[in-house]
């Protein structure tokens, strides 16, 4: 009983909604057509202007990469869709309910209406240049940024230099130091020599200066003993007696094989101051060779020189010889 009476009721369910459904329709396009819609204004995409750059070198900091953001595109203001309220079957006219009012924005132009169901535009590519304004900024980055780092080793490498400049110079002077105390000490040590030199010549010259006049003392004194002894001798002039046991031969006579014959000979003579015999007188025998004989050979003899005093004099000498054959 229920099935049926579902399968009866089903049409009529079916009927009413469909009327219902063309109704609000009918509504809907009578109240788009009366309504009164807003002015809408798309704003137009702002020109995309050249980006102006001021290049600053960096000293030490790495560059960093500029991201340039695209223009936003206007947000389209798309009118709102009117809410149609069902109207109750009883009823014969729909109640529309009215939509807010949206005021236009100030200053805008008036564009044509459109359709609610307008798409929004699609958002614009970045133009080209701003890519190759980018690429150029890039470029222009890692030219400095290679400039930068150029710079910064030819400063290191300037530090660098400078360093072993330094310590070159150090060195050199450090070497220029130590030449000068070793030239210094050589120096010193020619100085201390040269003053040895100097006081051992000094000393040679004093000591030649005592021997000269030691000399000069020893030879004064000789020559004053010399006077002396002249003026002694000269005092002594007359010759002295002495015995032949005063004399001294310096070379004796010899009177062998004189005579055949035993004899004594008195022989008398002068000797003068250096030895030398003369004025032999021989007395003893009768034979005239004899006695030649004799004074030749006593004649070729010599006597040291006699000394009274400390001085030689002249003397006359007494001698008895025997003559053995």
């Amino acid at each position: 009983m229920t099935e049926r009476t579902n399968k009866k009721s089903f049409p009529t369910l079916y009927t009413g909604t469909f009327i219902a459904v063309i109704a609000l329709h009918a509504i809907t396009g009578w109240a788009l057509a009366n309504v009164k819609t807003p002015d809408v204004t798309i704003a137009e995409p702002n020109e995309v202007s050249p980006l102006e750059i001021e290049m600053i070198t960096p000293i030490i900091k790495k560059p960093e990469v500029v991201e340039v953001q695209p223009t936003p595109e206007p947000v389209i203001e798309s009118k709102p869709k009117p809410v149609a309220t069902a109207a109750p079957q009883p009823k014969p006219e729909p109640q529309v309910k009215p939509e807010p009012k949206v005021e236009p924005k100030p200053k805008a132009k008036p564009e044509p209406k459109t359709k609610p169901d307008i798409k929004p535009k699609p958002e614009p590519k970045p133009p080209v240049k701003t890519q190759q304004t980018q690429q150029e900024v890039q470029a222009k980055k890692a030219a400095e940024q290679a400039l930068a780092e150029k710079q910064q080793q030819a400063i290191i490498n300037a530090q660098k230099q400078a360093e072993r400049q330094a310590q070159e110079n150090a060195k050199k002077q450090e070497q220029e130091r130590i030449n000068a105390q070793e030239l210094a000490k050589q120096q010193e040590i020619a100085r201390q020599q040269a003053l040895a030199r100097q006081q051992a010549e000094n000393e040679r010259l004093a000591q030649a200066e005592k021997t000269r006049e030691a000399a000069a003392e020893r030879a004064r004194a000789a020559q004053e003993a010399a006077q002396a002894k002249a003026e002694a001798a000269a005092a002594n002039s007359e010759p002295v007696s002495f015995s032949g046991s005063d004399a001294s031969w310096a070379r004796e006579p010899n009177f062998e094989g004189l005579t055949h014959e035993a004899l004594t000979l008195n022989l008398r003579f002068r000797v003068d101051k250096q030895g030398n015999i003369s004025n032999i007188t021989v007395t003893g025998s009768n034979d005239r060779r004899i006695i030649r004989e004799a004074k030749r050979r006593l004649g070729r003899s010599k006597l040291n020189p006699f000394i009274q005093n400390g001085v030689p004099v002249t003397g006359i000498v007494n001698l008895s010889i025997a003559v053995i054959s």
